[in-house]
C-alpha cells in the first residue's frame, strides 16, 4: 500500500468512526405538573420490541420536582420509541396504587397517551427520534 493509499484508508476509516460516534441522539423529555418535590421520577424508553412499559432497557431516575422535571437520555439510535415514567413519591421503587385500584402515584407518557384500564399501548405513545429531541409529557395524578 502506498502512501496515498494508506491516508485514504485513514481518513476513510475517522470518517467512519465519527460517522457511527453521530449515530446517537439526545433526548429530552420536559415533564410538567409535578406535584412535589419528594423522592424520584422513574423512567423508561421502550423499542416496539419490548414490554412497554414494564420490561424496558432504557432507564433513568431523576429526583423529582415540584412543577417541571428533565429527564435526559443521551446517545439514543434513531427510532421508535414510546417513553413512560411515574412520580415515585415515597422511592420505594414501585409504582403504588390505592385501595380503589387507582395509581397513587402520578404517571407519565410520551404523546400525553393514556389507557382505558392500564397503561397505554406502545403504538399510542409512540414518537420517531431522528435528531437530538425535547418532547413534553404531563405528569397526571388521581388522587
Amino acid at each position: 500500500m502506498n502512501k496515498l493509499q494508506g491516508l485514504m484508508f485513514a481518513s476513510m476509516t475517522l470518517m467512519a468512526t465519527a460517522a457511527v460516534a453521530d449515530e446517537g441522539h439526545e433526548l429530552t423529555v420536559v415533564v410538567t405538573g409535578v406535584s412535589s418535590a419528594e423522592g424520584n421520577i422513574r423512567a423508561v424508553l421502550c423499542q416496539e420490541d419490548e414490554q412497554f412499559p414494564n420490561v424496558c432497557e432504557i432507564r433513568q431516575v431523576v429526583p423529582a420536582a415540584e412543577g417541571t422535571v428533565k429527564i435526559v437520555f443521551p446517545d439514543i439510535p434513531a427510532g421508535e420509541y414510546a417513553f413512560a415514567a411515574f412520580h415515585d413519591a415515597n422511592d420505594d421503587q414501585r409504582l403504588n396504587f390505592s385501595q380503589n385500584g387507582m395509581p397513587a402515584e402520578g404517571l407519565i407518557f410520551s404523546q400525553d397517551a393514556m389507557g382505558r384500564m392500564g397503561p397505554p399501548n406502545f403504538q399510542d405513545s409512540a414518537f420517531e427520534l431522528t435528531d437530538d429531541q425535547r418532547i413534553l409529557a404531563a405528569a397526571r395524578y388521581f388522587e
